[in-house]
């Protein structure tokens, strides 16, 4: 007879299988691959062991070439020695430039005649060429003296009025309809609301 005790599985027993890794494109996600109804799997549930996982192989490390480390000598010089060794070869060649042992002469740039505007010259040729019709007219006229004009003094005519001045603007005039500094003109408004009653408080004997 067995006997079952607490736990009833032992530490080194598997119970479940590794947990599904969810792809972004699964094969039976596609159209093509669904026959019947289609149902969302869930990723967050453990699937019970129905059969042994199989096991993968073990895969070999290739061992990579390592790189040099930048100093160390490679066939004779290292990775300095050919820097500078370029570096003076650029050098010489820019120094050797035909550019710098070529004498360059200053080339004087030819100036233009500036252009001198003759007087008699007309300001617009073609009102010389195109004169028009009514120059034949002007050529007649001539003019011995000025014409003085003389100065027509303004006629004041009766029937313009006056304009009467404007009455100018007192800045106190709100002070007319003030309670505070006109009491006489608020104590006729006063009597006059109490028009109907007798006022006895005047009555002298």
């Amino acid at each position: 007879m067995r006997e079952e005790r607490f736990p009833l599985v032992s530490d080194d027993e598997v119970i479940l299988t590794e947990m599904p890794v969810m792809d972004l494109y699964d094969e039976s996600d596609f159209i093509s691959n669904i026959k019947g109804e289609y149902r969302d799997k869930n990723y967050l549930e453990w699937a019970p062991i129905t059969e042994e996982a199989p096991v993968k192989p073990i895969e070999k490390q290739v061992e990579k070439p390592k790189k040099a480390p930048l100093g160390v000598k490679k066939e004779g010089k290292s990775y300095a020695e050919v820097a500078r060794e370029e570096a003076r070869a650029d050098l010489k060649k820019k120094r050797s430039a035909s550019y710098l042992t070529k004498d360059i002469t200053p080339t004087r740039r030819h100036s233009q005649p500036s252009l001198v505007r003759q007087g008699n010259q007309p300001t617009a040729p073609f009102q010389k060429e195109n004169p028009g019709e009514f120059v034949k007219y002007s050529q007649k006229l001539t003019q011995s003296h000025y014409i003085l004009a003389e100065e027509v003094k303004s006629i004041s005519t009766k029937n313009e009025e006056v304009a009467a001045p404007a009455p100018k603007k007192n800045n106190y005039d709100f002070l007319n309809k003030s309670q505070i500094y006109n009491k006489k003109n608020q104590q006729k408004e006063q009597e006059r609301r109490v028009a109907q009653e007798l006022n006895l408080t005047r009555i002298t004997e």
